[in-house]
Parts: structure tokens; C-alpha cells; sequence
């Protein structure tokens, strides 16, 4: 798998893109890398964007290599962003998706200025990137451009996956560290972990959401994917995905991911 991924960033390295940058609303300069596949004519009138959120200490191309082939091949624009406090965007402290979402809407915003009001935008993020996307889905500001959420192994609540981590990876208890560490995260950056919390916004989400998992990930619990499938009262798909490790969905099957994908596109564009 690890050639696998290095090939497809040694592919997506020769294919040409746009630096892009934005302001959040605190401040930062954040950072993207926007590519647009050749389009015999024109970029369509409605052309399809998928917004792409990394995981935690990754980067846009970390993560979403793997995933460009598939998306050009089925002519997405597609952009591939640094989360603050990554790569080559500005913030000093990683907030688990908390200010993160206000900066994924940001980049919702901008693509919608820069491709017109008939685009139709899909949020794809992995690990902390899809509790971000989750976290974005019931927000008041999210524009009616955004169709649709595809969340590959979202943890279902800030405060709980830190738990677990601190159990099941550090073998430590988790209290009192996770109080301690809460304490820490709210002072230093501004943000407090019981508030994170995607199982809470899935509920009330404005756009349907395909939820990914895979059985055997044992960083964030398959067991998270179903809480957050039962909480989401709107439209919604579930692939799990047999064999697949955190973050490993894509490579593990991707024909079914493929599948899933383009399924979930087709069945939101028809509400439209």
C-alpha cells in the first residue's frame, strides 16, 4: 500500500494546480492546492468541487493522493487544503476539528466566488477531517452550494477519542490525563474538547452524508461510525468497509468505495 500511495503523489506532483489562500475568521493564512481537470470546453455550467479535509498531523496531499485518479478521472474539480496548523498553513495549535470547521466553510465560500453560485460543492474529509465536515453539516453559514458530506472514519465525539487513545494506544488511564489535557487544550488553544462533538450536528444535518468505516480500526472504533449513522436523521449511506484500517477504506476496496462515492453523488444531484 505504501507504493501504492507514493505513486499516486508522484502522479498528482505532475499534474498542474493553483496555490490558493485565504483569510479564517480569527486571522490565519490558510493554504490550498486547487485542481481543475482539461475540460474539452469550458468548465461546466454546474461543475462538481470536492473540498477535501485532511487528518490529524497529515497534510491535503497526505491523505487525498490516493484519491486523485479517481477524482480527475470523473472530472472534479477538486482542492486539497492544509488545516491550520499544518502544512503550509498558519496556526500554532491543532483543535481537532473545532476551528477547523469555521475555516472548512471559509473555503466553501471562496469556491463559490471563484466557480459561480451553480456549482455543487461536496465536503470529503478523513479522520479529524470528517469530524470537521460532520461539524460543518447544521451550520447556519454553510452555503446551499454544499450538496452533500462523505465522512471516511470520523470520530464521533472530541472528548471520547481522546479517551479511547489515551486507553487503547498510550495505555494510560484516562482520568485524570483527559481532564488535564482538556485543560491544556482550552488554554492554549481556545477550544474545549466536550465541544467537539459530530454525533450532535449529524443530527440535525442540512445535507445528506455518506458514512466510511472500516472493520478493523482500532485508532477510531467502528463502533463511533454507527452511533453518528443512527444520530443522522436526514439522508444518509453507510459503507463499511471488511478488512480496512483507519484511513485505509480507499485502498483497502476501492471499487466499493468508488462505488459508494458516485452512488451517494448521483442520488444528491437528483434532489437538485
Amino acid at each position: 500500500m505504501a507504493d501504492s500511495i507514493e505513486a499516486r503523489k508522484r502522479w498528482l506532483k505532475k499534474r498542474p494546480f493553483e496555490e490558493v489562500r485565504i483569510r479564517s475568521y480569527d486571522g490565519l493564512k490558510l493554504y490550498g492546492r486547487l485542481y481543475i481537470p482539461s475540460f474539452k470546453d469550458n468548465i461546466p455550467e454546474k461543475p462538481v468541487i470536492i473540498l477535501c479535509i485532511h487528518g490529524y498531523h497529515s497534510d491535503g496531499i497526505g491523505d487525498f493522493a490516493p484519491f486523485a485518479p479517481f477524482y480527475a478521472k470523473n472530472n472534479f474539480i477538486f482542492c486539497l487544503v492544509d488545516d491550520r496548523a499544518h502544512g503550509q498553513s498558519e496556526g500554532k495549535y491543532i483543535g481537532f476539528g473545532y476551528h477547523d470547521r469555521y475555516d472548512c466553510i471559509s473555503w466553501t465560500e471562496y469556491l463559490v466566488k471563484r466557480f459561480g453560485s451553480s456549482c455543487c460543492i461536496y465536503l470529503h474529509g478523513i479522520s479529524m477531517g470528517a469530524a470537521t465536515v460532520l461539524s460543518c453539516c447544521s451550520a447556519k453559514q454553510l452555503p446551499p452550494q454544499v450538496r452533500g458530506v462523505i465522512s471516511d472514519c470520523a470520530f464521533s465525539s472530541g472528548w471520547d477519542q481522546v479517551a479511547h487513545v489515551l486507553r487503547t494506544h498510550m495505555h494510560l488511564p484516562a482520568f485524570p490525563l483527559l481532564s488535564v489535557y482538556n485543560k491544556i487544550c482550552q488554554a492554549m488553544g481556545g477550544y474545549n474538547l466536550k465541544h467537539i462533538n459530530p454525533v450532535n450536528c449529524v443530527k440535525s444535518s442540512k445535507v445528506p452524508i455518506l458514512f466510511i468505516h472500516g472493520d478493523e480500526d482500532h485508532f477510531v472504533p467502528t463502533s463511533m461510525v454507527y452511533r453518528l449513522y443512527h444520530a443522522c436523521k436526514g439522508h444518509k449511506q453507510l459503507l463499511i468497509v471488511r478488512g480496512a484500517a483507519h484511513a485505509m477504506a480507499y485502498l483497502t476496496d476501492p471499487r466499493a468505495y468508488q462505488k459508494a462515492f458516485l452512488d451517494f453523488i448521483k442520488r444528491c444531484e437528483k434532489k437538485h
